[in-house]
């Protein structure tokens, strides 16, 4: 388990355009070139040419039954997994910029197509200023690639703030159509060439984060940016009363009484681009020589750990109350321009949003289920990169039925606590290598109460907060890798689930 500290400097140099200014009033540094194709996913061997599939990784590589052959940039549909107590699935990224942050898109959102050089960062002022299609396609792209439900967007109040059409934070293209509940736009629905669609929701990353808003904070141009920046209980009721859940990234850095007493709903307890800083080293020698390495969307196994001063977080406030986990996938596109053998730049909008992701559990695919499910905290974060999972989940058996997971059960109603066991979505037989752990959570602490390697069911618990994390070895990723050497390098046990919280109070 990692734990975040200050970065040295060759770390600040390396990612210096990853650093996330919340509150968006001036840019960050980043390039401004735009290194290769669309982001779009491509057909080829993301495994790289030392990854051809058909190699040899050594007899006791891992199981015959349920390898795979070929590394996939895309995921599969979420139609594909079954019904979980009459909810459907929603693959959903919380935590993403594009052309309104300042700091999206290579530092350089709008540009002049007449004038490359030209600095675009007041571009509600300049009428020859343009959002970047090639980073909006690139965006728009990825969804489709991975089948994602939901997007949250979160872009920062410096550039969002001057959008005075709301709709426009939507960066609606043709062929979208809006989604209508009670009267108002709550989303947009893009729609792929497969027929699949991605729902987009507008919020914003700054000292908070709220999502899914339906309109700004204020009414008043001149008072909005610093209604997207305010943080107290009142600007947090403010941003609800306009349609948002509220949520708290960069949790490392909020103080724990605050989290505990001002009403935010969910609290991140992964942010992908925390993980990348802490990565740099590792991330710096893999960038020198990528083309005699494992493909470049392997690599996530190689520096993928808890984060522990955000898990910290979350574990102190769902100790004292209910609030909701997530994971902040947090891309910018403005880190890492160099394409990789696969033909991508290795911060492509679809490799980072392949990696990890926020499975949420709603009656039907619309903007109100998505927000109430992060709210309620029918969820569950997935490092998605290691498989989909199928068959996972976690809720309360009590004298008055089920219970869902994200809330607060009497011991009066007798629960036992219930865990089922996931397998990878297309591969039968990776659930022999999964591990269901159940942890009680403690102020700032979890320790482990029981663990399974078959469905798991704790009764008689004690008053407490109690979540799962599934543990999961992905031998069936072994016929990736060149050898099994370089297999044991990549594949060992990760945490694969996170679950929500089910709190059992006296």
């Amino acid at each position: 388990m990692r734990t975040i500290s200050r970065s040295p400097l060759f770390v600040v140099l390396l990612f210096a355009a990853f650093a996330c200014n919340g509150s968006g009033e001036t840019a960050d540094s980043g390039s401004a070139a735009d290194a290769g194709p669309a982001d779009s996913g491509t057909d080829g061997d993301a495994g790289g040419p030392a990854d051809a599939g058909a190699t040899d990784a050594g007899p006791d590589a891992g199981p015959d039954a349920g390898q795979i052959e070929a590394w996939d940039p895309g995921l599969p549909p979420t139609a594909g997994i079954p019904e979980v107590r009459g909810y459907k699935v929603a693959r959903t990224i919380i935590h993403a910029h594009n052309i309104y942050s300042h700091d999206g898109c290579d530092s350089k959102p709008w540009i002049d197509p007449n004038d490359p050089e030209k600095n675009c960062e007041d571009w509600w002022a300049d009428p020859a200023c343009v959002p970047d299609e090639q980073c909006v396609n690139d965006l728009r792209a990825a969804l489709c690639t991975l089948n994602v439900d939901a997007l949250f967007l979160t872009d920062h109040r410096g550039t969002l703030s001057h959008a005075d059409n709301f709709d426009d934070l939507y960066i609606q293209r043709e062929g979208d159509t809006w989604v209508e509940e009670g009267g108002i736009h709550t989303g947009s629905d893009q729609h792929c060439a497969g027929g699949h669609a991605a729902t987009l929701m507008v919020g914003s990353e700054n000292d908070i984060m709220p999502i899914g808003l339906t309109s700004h904070p204020s009414d008043d141009p001149a008072a909005r940016s610093g209604a997207y920046g305010a943080s107290d209980a009142a600007a947090v009721q403010n941003f609800k009363d306009h349609g948002a859940v509220v949520a708290v990234q960069h949790s490392e850095g909020q103080e724990a009484d605050y989290l505990r007493n001002t009403p935010v709903d969910a609290i991140e307890i992964y942010n992908f681009h925390v993980s990348m800083i802490l990565a740099a080293a590792y991330l710096s020698e893999y960038l020198a020589d990528p083309e005699s390495q494992p493909g470049a969307d392997l690599q996530f196994m190689r520096f993928y750990e808890p984060l522990s001063q955000q898990l910290t977080k979350w574990y102190s406030t769902v100790f004292f109350r209910d609030v909701s986990p997530f994971i902040g996938t947090d891309i910018h596109r403005n880190t890492i321009p160099k394409i990789m053998p696969d033909g991508e730049r290795l911060d492509s909008y679809r490799r980072f949003m392949r990696w990890f992701s926020n499975h949420l559990l709603v009656k039907d695919f619309v903007p109100s289920e998505f927000k109430d499910a992060v709210r309620s905290g029918r969820l569950y974060v997935v490092a998605e990169a290691l498989g989909t999972p199928t068959g996972f989940d976690f809720y309360a058996e009590t004298t008055e039925g089920i219970k869902d997971p994200g809330g607060t059960v009497a011991a009066a109603l007798a629960p036992t606590l219930v865990a089922t066991k996931p397998h990878v979505l297309g591969y039968p037989g990776t659930e022999s290598d999964v591990t269901l752990v159940l942890k009680r959570i403690g102020d700032g602490t979890a320790e482990e109460v029981t663990r399974s390697s078959s469905d798991l069911s704790a009764p008689n618990l004690a008053a407490g907060a109690y979540y799962v994390e599934v543990f999961f070895t992905p031998n069936y990723l072994r016929p990736l890798f060149k050898s099994k050497r370089v297999a044991d390098q990549y594949v060992k046990e990760f945490v694969w689930i996170y679950s929500s919280a089910i709190r059992i109070k006296e």
